[in-house]
């Protein structure tokens, strides 16, 4: 053989090696929630997006509030994602995001209170921005999440501009360490995720978040049973086709991702047991709520529904969460969100949840993130994270 025709074999192999190393994939690019091509089998992470919802508590020094979103961050920072074979483009190893959907109403208190029953009164505003601006530092994700958190389904695009564009000039507004500014300081480029308040998304609202250059929304409740694209959990897709079996409907939003909101699912009898459960649950669910399917099982509205609808005891919220991971995992791999509010597990002073009830739903996150980090397939990231890899999908790697 030549050195010409030696020097090409090498070329040829070490560019399979590296392929082979690499482990690309073409595109995580979706139009309705079929896993992309190339992903979705046993070497596609498992990704877990976990997100905070509102965070008016800071839980910081000086409050006399203990949780607030210095809990999530504070957890957060002795999380560490499973080793793998150390590829930073799979996250292996690294120190984990979350995602944080901000009211902006407060850190800069100028409109009442939306909320009924003592929910979302605050903390000071000057420790929650203190505390939000701690979660960005050490490189969580904020996203927007309105100024005043409003029933936004029947406003024009033009009050949606209005209400998103409040929010993002308030976190975009210069940092003062000295504290005597409002603003956040978040680069302009940074903020490129939206969710509805109330989870009621709306088409106008799509439109609004589009104008603004946001890059995707965060707002559809999915499921295999429960959701527009029935059948299986959905990964991110596109809103190039809009969501036409959405209620209302959503319509075409070109380029516009939407990383949907997974339903939960509470383990049916058979699987009760694997989960610490007598089996029942599902016939106790229905009995609390009478919308209840007990033949998918499935729970829309985040932690709010199974905390407050529901009426989860701790175990039964960390089965029915670690059922659906396990559901995600032995399914298409579709990244598995699961969206808190940062004020149920925040000790109110003065307020109705027993503390002891508070510190148990925290334990309960905590064993279910331990839980999940236990599994070597899965990857705790945030909603910019996923998208990122998205863009560029790079398959695990064997030890």
């Amino acid at each position: 053989m030549s050195r010409h025709s030696a020097g090409l074999v090498i070329l040829v192999l070490a560019a399979l090696g590296s392929i082979a190393g690499c482990r690309d994939v073409p595109s995580g690019r979706s139009l309705d929630g079929r896993p992309p091509k190339g992903l979705g089998g046993p070497d596609t992470p498992q990704f877990l997006c976990v997100s905070s919802d509102d965070n008016g508590y800071s839980g910081l020094p000086g409050s006399p509030h203990d949780g607030g979103l210095h809990y999530f961050t504070s957890l957060f920072a002795g999380l560490r994602n499973p080793a793998g074979a150390g590829d930073a483009r799979t996250f292996d190893g690294v120190s984990p995001h979350y995602t944080f959907f901000v009211n902006t109403r407060f850190i800069v208190p100028d409109v009442p209170n939306p909320h009924s029953g003592g929910y979302g009164a605050g903390d000071d505003p000057v420790l929650v921005r203190r505390a939000w601006r701690e979660a960005f530092e050490r490189g969580h994700e904020v996203g927007v999440h309105t100024h005043s958190h409003p029933h936004g389904r029947p406003f024009t695009v033009s009050q949606w501009e209005d209400e998103m564009s409040r929010s993002i000039e308030i976190l975009t507004a210069p940092y003062d360490p000295g504290e005597t500014s409002a603003g956040l300081g978040v680069p302009r480029a940074a903020l490129i995720g939206f969710r509805a308040p109330f989870i009621e998304p709306a088409d106008n609202g799509m439109t609004a978040a589009a104008r603004l250059g946001l890059t995707y929304d965060s707002s559809i409740e999915e499921g295999p049973g429960l959701g527009p694209h029935p059948g299986d959990f959905p990964w991110p897709y596109v809103l190039d086709a809009g969501i036409p079996a959405q209620r209302p409907p959503i319509g075409p939003h070109p380029g516009l991702w939407e990383i949907p909101l997974g339903n939960f699912a509470a383990p049916p009898d058979g699987a009760c047991a694997r989960y610490g459960l007598p089996a029942g649950l599902r016939a106790s669910l229905a009995k609390r709520q009478d919308y209840f399917q007990v033949g998918n099982g499935e729970i829309t509205g985040m932690d709010w529904n199974l905390w407050n609808q529901y009426e989860m005891t701790p175990a039964e919220f960390l089965a029915t969460l670690k059922y659906t991971l396990d559901l995600h995992l032995e399914g298409n791999r579709s990244p598995l969100t699961v969206g808190f509010h940062g004020e149920l597990y925040t000790i109110v002073a003065g307020g109705k949840t027993a503390p002891d009830l508070i510190r148990s739903r925290r334990a309960a996150v905590e064993a279910f993130l331990a839980y999940a980090l236990s599994k070597p397939e899965v990857r705790l990231v945030d909603h910019k994270e996923l998208l990122d890899w998205l863009a560029g999908p790079v398959l695990l790697r064997q030890e």
